[in-house]
Parts: C-alpha cells; sequence; structure tokens
C-alpha cells in the first residue's frame, strides 16, 4: 500500500448501499489483503443461507447497513427483495472476518461453485495460483457437469503456464482435503504459498 502512496486507502462500499469498510494507511501490514474494518455508523456482519451470523473465519454472505441505508429500490420490489431485507443490505458478496474485525472478500455470491457439496470460491483459487512467480494472471471458471453442481476449471498465462498450472495446484494443495478456512487454527493456502516463497512482490 504504502508503494502507491504513503495515504493510501481502500474504502469497500457500494453505490446501492453506502459505505461499509476502509483499510487505512496506519492499518497493520498482516490486513493488507482485507478490505478493512466497518466505518463509522457502519455495522456489517457475515451470514449462511438463512441469514444467521456464521462464526469468526467462516466465508458466508456480507450484509451491511448504517443510518443511511436505503430501504430499496424505486418501483422495483423484486429487486429490493434481493437485495435490501430487515434494515441490512445484501451487495451480493461473499467474506470473511478475522479477530481483529477485519473484512476480506471471497468474491460474488454468483460466481461460486459448488462441488460435492462444498462451495469453491474462485477468488480465492485465482489468488493463491498468482502467488507463484512464474503465474503472471489466472481465472477460474465454474464449468457445467450436466447437473446442478460445477466443476473448476482454472486458466492462466506466464511463463510455461500450462505445464505449472497442475503442479502449482498439487503444491499448494498437498496433504490438504478441505477448502481453506481461517481464524480457527486450520489451513490456509495463501499461508501455505507465502511460506514457500511464492511471493510476487
Amino acid at each position: 500500500m504504502h508503494r502507491f502512496c504513503p495515504r493510501y486507502l481502500n474504502f469497500y462500499g457500494s453505490t446501492d448501499g453506502g459505505g461499509c469498510s476502509a483499510l487505512l494507511w496506519d492499518d497493520p501490514a498482516g490486513a493488507a489483503d482485507s478490505v478493512g474494518r466497518p466505518v463509522f455508523g457502519a455495522t456489517l456482519e457475515i451470514v449462511d443461507d438463512r441469514d444467521n451470523p456464521v462464526e469468526c473465519g467462516e466465508v458466508g454472505r456480507i450484509r451491511y447497513r448504517h443510518p443511511g441505508t436505503a430501504s430499496g429500490y424505486h418501483n422495483d420490489p423484486e429487486a429490493s427483495l434481493g437485495s435490501f431485507r430487515d434494515g441490512w443490505y445484501f451487495p451480493g458478496d461473499l467474506g470473511w472476518v478475522d479477530d481483529a474485525g477485519y473484512l476480506f472478500l471471497a468474491g460474488r455470491e454468483t460466481d461460486m461453485i459448488i462441488r460435492g457439496g462444498i462451495n469453491i470460491y474462485p477468488a480465492e483459487i485465482e489468488h493463491v495460483l498468482t502467488l507463484h512467480p512464474a503465474l503472471h494472471e489466472a481465472a477460474v471458471l465454474g464449468w457445467p457437469q450436466g447437473s446442478s453442481e460445477k466443476r473448476s476449471r482454472p486458466l492462466s498465462s506466464g511463463r510455461k503456464a500450462q505445464t505449472l498450472l497442475t503442479a502449482t495446484i498439487s503444491e499448494a494443495t498437498a496433504g490438504k482435503g478441505s477448502h481453506p478456512t481461517r481464524c480457527r487454527g486450520k489451513f490456509s493456502l495463501s499461508t501455505r504459498c507465502r511460506r514457500a516463497g511464492w511471493e510476487r512482490f
């Protein structure tokens, strides 16, 4: 952040719902991957499909509210029902909150891939892949399999990208059968990649 600007501010919010959180220039370096903590007057929660709050570190649907939160869209009750409920605004993003209250984004709800009953978040896999110094870019897409489920299909660019892709995924996930979660001592793909020296900058 300091390489871009000594007073860099990362602000998370939306036109529809207003501001939610901010990552300030004096926040700790360990929070650099986050979008900060709730701004003044804002309340943030991570909830499941039934709008029940989830535990710290668990990925879920982001919702937030503040005194300026709208009650809905003008003359569009159908769209309002999907985004505004019980005083909360649902931006359609997925994320998780750590013990210090920092919000980390995991992608868009519509991009989530369900495979074998497990939720797969493309943005998180893309981030892990691009930690490898040989990969410049990566994209993970949902690939229909003739049912309600999808397979994740990674695409990448870079030096020897096609031959490195499978090895990169295998190395990052070696010996780990569950998808990464945090705050409760479980495995984090990003942490493992950093320990392996896959930092890009």
